[in-house]
């Protein structure tokens, strides 16, 4: 398993690498992309809009490849964290791993809908309409990823808070007592 985290820790920075350097080299930005896609039915398709189309697509393809690299460095990474708790049973391991999962897309969407917003303000008449409509949507689907996530691992956990709760009440109900001094 070692080996293959080593292979996509090192594909995920190379992959970076390139996507980073055709960025700067192209100059390319998610509103510069969106004024050259939204030329196209005005000017028609030359060879350079062609060329970038392209280049865009080349990048679009390295950034999924990072993605995908990285959603399979999270479940080895998830995988060996569950492994090493003690007492965890394999089928409350695979519930953990999907709860957490599920965390961690809400951190992807978060960070995805940032600048989405910001590129789809660009668009004329519609674009704050889009913005609100992503951020409602991204919202939602958020909430529901979240409430599922915490109410699996609070079944899984539940015994052990049970119990924790049922020692701190039993703490508490010893110090309330009073002692054993008689009135005369």
């Amino acid at each position: 398993m070692s080996e293959e985290i080593k292979e996509r820790i090192i594909r995920v920075l190379i992959n970076s690498g390139i996507l980073i350097l055709i960025t700067l080299a192209l100059g390319l930005s998610i509103p510069g992309t969106l004024a050259l896609i939204s030329l196209i039915p005005k000017e028609g398709l030359s060879l350079s809009t062609t060329f970038l189309l392209l280049l865009i697509m080349i990048t679009a393809f390295f950034a999924l490849r990072i993605l995908l690299d990285l959603m399979r460095l999270v479940d080895l990474t998830l995988d060996y964290l569950t492994r090493h708790v003690p007492g965890l049973k394999a089928e409350k391991r695979i519930s953990i791993i999907k709860a957490l999962k599920e965390i961690v897309l809400v951190l992807v969407l978060v960070l995805i809908t940032t600048p989405a917003s910001q590129a789809l303000l660009l668009i004329p008449s519609i674009g704050s309409w889009l913005t609100i409509g992503l951020s409602a949507i991204v919202l939602v689907t958020s909430l529901i990823l979240i409430y599922d996530a915490g109410k699996t691992l609070y079944v899984i956990f539940e015994s052990g808070i049970q119990l924790l709760i049922d020692r701190l009440a039993g703490a508490r109900k010893d110090e309330a007592k009073p002692n054993d001094i008689k009135e005369i």
